[in-house]
């Protein structure tokens, strides 16, 4: 990004403001100095704002680095498109509006807006305090966080054939609470060795085992308590991956009733189809109604 374009309409005499404000009602690149007011693109020693009443988007694009002492978003419809490399000072305060991306953002983020990682993986470099906010991971993205978390992260319902991970790359005490994994997903902890791990029935996973080469416990809590089939595995490189195993088939239920004539017989029914059964006679005697398994 040139000086012309990050300091537009200023002379070399003029003073840098402390603080810029997002001005173009269409959205636009976040390097470009006329998009903001007094015509200076931020910088590190520059904070900036948008709140701009109206809906558009500001973007920083794939290959582009941009850099901020500070940002705030006030406008519930402004929405934040990450695709090359944000660093904030002093972090991202997401009061309203929206993040949304593949990616990265260093420093910290305090949310109370929305924050999406979509089409690859959105990383945030430092810690992410969501509150109120919501965090979610699109199907087939993935979110890495090297910092604290706290809040609710939320796997989006999985499509067809895609899979979505979220990463926490520092063992920290500060967590969010998981919810929506299903089957595909991955929560991985790079450089944690599990030895051996437990469920609660608040559905907290206490994980114990190294973490660089240091005894360490882990935890992660999961908003579900009706898991079914948690694994945990390594990840193949020194680290470990937590998710849902595939769950086996329901058993066909057998019900059994009485006919016309007093004979029972035996129905085995899959799903609303009755697929096989037949005549047991007449027991002479009592009945009961149960299915495989009770």
């Amino acid at each position: 990004m040139s000086a012309n374009s990050r300091f537009s309409g200023l002379s070399n005499a003029t003073t840098l403001p402390t603080t810029v404000t997002w001005n173009k009602l269409t959205g636009g690149d976040f390097n470009t100095a006329a998009n903001w007011l007094p015509g200076v693109a931020p910088t590190s020693t520059i904070a900036a704002t948008i709140n701009k009443t109206g809906t558009y988007t500001v973007f920083v694009p794939v290959g582009e680095n941009a850099t901020a002492l500070s940002l705030a978003i006030g406008n519930a419809n402004a929405t934040l498109s990450l695709s090359g490399t944000l660093t904030l000072v002093n972090g991202l305060n997401l009061g309203k509006g929206a993040l949304t991306g593949n990616g990265t953002l260093i420093g910290n983020v305090t949310n109370t807006g929305a924050i999406t990682a979509t089409g690859g993986t959105l990383t945030i470099r430092g810690a992410l305090n969501s509150g109120v906010g919501l965090v979610t991971i699109a199907s087939g993205a993935s979110l890495d966080i090297s910092g604290a978390a706290t809040g609710t992260i939320t796997f989006a319902a999985p499509a067809a054939g895609k899979t979505s991970t979220l990463t926490f790359e520092s063992l920290v005490t500060a967590r969010a609470v998981i919810a929506g994994l299903a089957v595909g997903d991955v929560i991985h902890l790079p450089g944690f060795v599990e030895t051996s791990y437990k469920v609660d029935r608040a559905s907290l996973v206490t994980l114990t085992g190294t973490f660089g080469g240091v005894a360490a416990t882990d935890t992660i809590k999961l908003a579900s308590t009706t898991l079914f089939g948690l694994s945990v595995t390594g990840d193949g490189a020194g680290g470990t991956n937590i998710s849902l195993a595939t769950p086996p088939p329901p058993p066909a239920p057998v019900l059994f009733f009485q006919q016309s004539g007093g004979d029972i017989s035996t129905w085995i029914v899959s799903g609303t189809s009755i697929i096989g059964g037949g005549p047991l006679g007449n027991p002479g005697g009592s009945f009961a109604v149960k299915a495989i398994g009770d």
